[in-house]
């Protein structure tokens, strides 16, 4: 409860804002805001009076802010009559600046009643530094004072510049004229000047207190009945190994159960059998801070990665089942919850943030906001890193779900330069105008945007997040066509609605940009987006048009609703010109990838092994998966087959191969060695396949493109040679190693040998260097094959890996060194026992010439 001393200041303070309410509302009521006198100028002309003549002639006026009176003397005796400024005088008035006097007072008493009430609050209850404890007396007070000064000052300026005195006295004279000779503020006016000074003692009294306040977030909320406006908590619990009817409970949810003496574990088993993966129970009045406690259903422990299944079924499991136990607290309208980690804070926060989401923008009746907040764990880097994941993908499915008429090109444009402000300092937006379109020759782009009204805008943004500010950039493109109608080709007009999401490509690689600078990667990162709508019209392009792309190559547009390869045609020739690592395109690009794969994986073109390989452990760790598709030749002749230009927009066989076809149409525009094109048409909205998500648009593969990005910033500047190479010299530093030459303590170290060269075999296999896979695993495996062949098989792939050894010379002749120098070593010493497994390797090596290099 509050001090006496407290009591007492909080008290005063409670008077004063009584008293200065009672002088606002006497202000306004009260005529004698002004008093003067008046002459009637006309008398006096026309009985040309003298001076001595003319106190018969001077009357006396006086007016507040609704009405007044005044009295005229015209020579002939007093004549007293009303004054109503409303609602007639107010016209002849400066009638804005007097109606400005009347709400500034107004407000100025709203804001003195609020600050009342928060004083008789404070008076009362322990005060906080919150907006209910000094500094909302501040603010209240600094507000009240502040408006009550502005209508004091509207009156002075309408008194003083406007002649208020004198359009007052003047009204509804129709014969006499009467001019003001003198006029004073009268006590009316000082009341209010007096309730405004009474607001600033107001503040002085809260200072001189001297109360110490603790911190608002150390406060205890007083719980209401209800839960709505209680906190709500999500726990999980396992799947118990090989007992149908029990379970395991995490850490937090342990420490609960430890906390309430068992009585969670008891609720659980007598409400009904064990819970299974994607189930779930909510448990009321269970804990004093938790009123609402919601259990799901983790699945098996120790699920870890799924190699039929292409993912980390544990950490997909963690999403599902928490998405869940959000929504369902989100529905019985509980605002805060805090999230068991579940052993993953990451996919705790991104299972918690993406199952919440709900587009409700454009409705009158909205969800519950929810705030979430970790529970029982101390890993906050993986929770953060789960909510900027979570809300990356957030933001491309706001994009995506918002009607075209609310995302048109400028307006994508805007939003994304709004959501990178903050990151300014790295960050850096160009919207190119229709105009700079031109000047770079995008036919194949501007073909597509002169159907519509809206003009087409090409967003290009540089977050440059590496300290090497010459690191070449990793370059996401993605398709933006904010609204698609197919063009003149039409498309049907059912689910044609669907097609404000054709713009996924572009919204998922922009939110990946915004999510990589909130993350602060370090890593350099382009993002390119054609934005324009596919509109049918005078202007649009024609079935059998033939369009110039920006590297000259000609196209012959036999379908416009084939429109997205158009506009990625000349993104990805203006790629090639910032030097990049890796081109990364994604595009709701064609029907038949969603007939292909549906819903369960990205589409994935590359020409690039080592690409693909970086963008499917991306997706194993996201849960959003992609599948490798054929690149093959075959499907390029179906492109290139045209009868009027170089190229033709669908292929020649239109009905075979969509998806495929579309790819390598795109391959014709594309030079760089590490390129991958994403069709994420099949992926682009959500039913019920994916658990954590609601229906509508899905915002995929958003995370999966952060994950890749923060992938590469893991590895720097190093190339796959590099790795190569570091893993190379780790395996056999531990395959020479005299102990394991000597065949003693060969298990404790075989482990450390076995991770070594895993890894190694896990990056060679990237590059395809398969004669060093073998070579290491007959190394350990099978040390009696490796022979002469062998040796002499190395040779002839090195000289086979043309391209690699002309780009990597020093590396790998240091990596022949590093043969002959084990073959030195396991040169058999004539006071050493018989040769170990690896002697071989001396043999071998002797008798063949070094491997030859070519020159560069």
């Amino acid at each position: 409860m509050p001090t006496v001393w407290k009591r007492i200041t909080f008290s005063v303070a409670s008077v004063l804002c009584i008293g200065s309410v009672g002088l606002l509302v006497v202000a306004l009521a009260t005529e004698r805001w002004a008093t003067g006198r008046i002459l009637c100028k006309t008398g006096v002309e026309i009985v040309n009076a003298s001076s001595p003549e003319l106190d018969q002639f001077i009357g006396h006026i006086y007016y507040g802010l609704f009405q007044g009176g005044k009295t005229k003397k015209c020579g002939l005796g007093d004549r007293r009559s009303k004054i109503y400024i409303f609602p007639k005088l107010v016209k002849t008035l400066n009638s804005g600046l007097h109606m400005l006097v009347i709400l500034f007072l107004l407000v100025a008493m709203g804001f003195a009643l609020v600050s009342l009430s928060f004083c008789i609050y404070n008076a009362r209850k322990v005060p906080y530094q919150s907006i209910k404890g000094h500094k909302g007396l501040y603010l209240w007070n600094v507000f009240a004072a502040l408006f009550g000064t502005l209508g004091v000052l509207c009156f002075l300026a309408a008194m003083r510049h406007h002649r208020l005195t004198e359009r007052v006295a003047n009204h509804k004279e129709s014969f006499f004229r009467l001019t003001v000779l003198d006029d004073r503020l009268d006590w009316s006016f000082w009341l209010s000047v007096a309730s405004v000074a009474t607001h600033v003692a107001v503040c002085g009294v809260v200072a001189m207190s001297r109360i110490k306040l603790p911190k608002a977030q150390n406060k205890k909320p007083e719980q209401p009945s209800n839960c709505n406006a209680r906190k709500g908590l999500v726990l999980g619990v396992y799947e118990k190994e090989g007992e149908n009817d029990s379970f395991d409970l995490t850490t937090a949810a342990r420490s609960l159960d430890d906390s309430l003496s068992g009585k969670l574990s008891e609720l659980l088993k007598i409400s009904g059998p064990a819970l299974k993966k994607g189930k779930n129970r909510i448990f009321y009045g269970l804990h004093e801070d938790f009123p609402c406690v919601a259990v799901v259903g983790l699945g098996k422990k120790n699920a870890g990665v799924c190699g039929s299944e292409n993912w980390d079924t544990c950490k997909e499991n963690i999403r599902a089942a928490l998405s869940a136990g959000c929504r369902l607290l989100q529905d019985l309208e509980v605002s805060h919850v805090e999230v068991d980690a579940c052993g993953d804070a990451q996919s705790a926060a991104e299972g918690a943030v993406l199952g919440l989401f709900y587009y409700d923008q454009l409705k009158t009746k909205k969800k519950t906001k929810v705030t979430t907040q970790l529970h029982g764990s101390d890993d906050m880097a993986g929770w953060e890193k789960g909510i900027l994941y979570g809300e990356g993908q957030n933001l491309a499915r706001l994009l995506m779900e918002a009607p075209a008429n609310y995302i048109t090109p400028t307006v994508f444009a805007d939003t994304i330069e709004e959501k990178l402000a903050p990151y300014s300092e790295r960050v850096t937006v160009y919207k190119r105008s229709q105009d700079w379109i031109e000047a770079q020759q995008m036919g194949a782009f501007l073909s597509v945007s002169k159907g519509s009204e809206e003009p087409p805008v090409f967003l290009e943004v540089h977050y440059n997040g590496s300290p090497d500010k010459n690191q070449s950039p990793l370059l996401f493109v993605g398709k933006g066509i904010t609204f698609d109608t197919g063009g003149i080709s039409l498309k049907p007009p059912s689910g044609m609605d669907a097609m404000r999401a054709d713009m996924g490509g572009a919204a998922t690689v922009c939110a990946a940009v915004v999510t990589a600078a909130a993350l602060n990667l370090p890593i350099n990162i382009i993002g390119l987006a054609p934005l324009c709508e596919n509109m049918p019209s005078g202007k649009a392009t024609k079935p059998g048009d033939v369009v110039t792309a920006k590297n000259g190559k000609t196209i012959q547009v036999d379908n416009t609703d084939a429109e997205g390869r158009l506009v990625l045609a000349d993104a990805l020739c203006y790629a090639h010109t910032f030097s990049p690592k890796a081109i990364v395109n994604a595009a709701t690009l064609t029907g038949a990838m969603d007939v292909a794969l549906g819903s369960a994986a990205t589409g994935v073109f590359t020409n690039s092994d080592w690409l693909w390989e970086q963008l499917h452990q991306a997706s194993v760790v996201t849960g959003d998966r992609v599948w490798r598709m054929p690149l093959f030749q075959h499907y390029t002749r179906q492109v290139t087959d045209s009868q009027l230009a170089d190229l033709n927009n669908i292929g020649k066989y239109s009905r075979s191969g969509g998806a495929c076809t579309a790819a390598a149409f795109l391959r014709e525009f594309v030079t760089a060695p590490h390129w991958a094109h994403l069709d994420i048409a099949g992926v682009m909205g959500n039913q019920d396949e994916v658990p954590y998500l609601r229906k509508g648009m899905s915002g995929r593969p958003t995370r999966t493109l952060v994950e890749f990005a923060a992938g590469l910033a893991a590895q720097g500047n190093n190339t796959l040679v590099d790795d190569l190479e570091a893993s190379f010299e780790a395996c056999f530093a531990s395959l020479v190693s005299q102990d394991y030459v000597n065949g003693t303590d060969q298990e404790e170290i075989r482990t450390g040998v076995d991770q070594c060269i895993q890894k190694f075999l896990d990056v060679a296999r990237q590059t395809e260097c398969f004669f060093l896979q073998k070579r290491l695993q007959l190394s350990v495996q099978k040390p009696e094959q490796v022979v002469k062949e062998d040796v002499s098989e190395l040779r002839n792939e090195l000289q086979r890996k043309e391209l690699l050894v002309q780009k990597h010379q020093s590396k790998l002749h240091h990596w022949q060194q590093v043969l002959e120098d084990v073959s030195v070593q396991h040169r058999k010493p004539t006071d050493l026992p018989p040769p170990g497994p690896l002697a071989f390797l001396e043999q071998a090596s002797a008798s063949l010439p070094p491997a030859p290099l070519k020159p560069n």
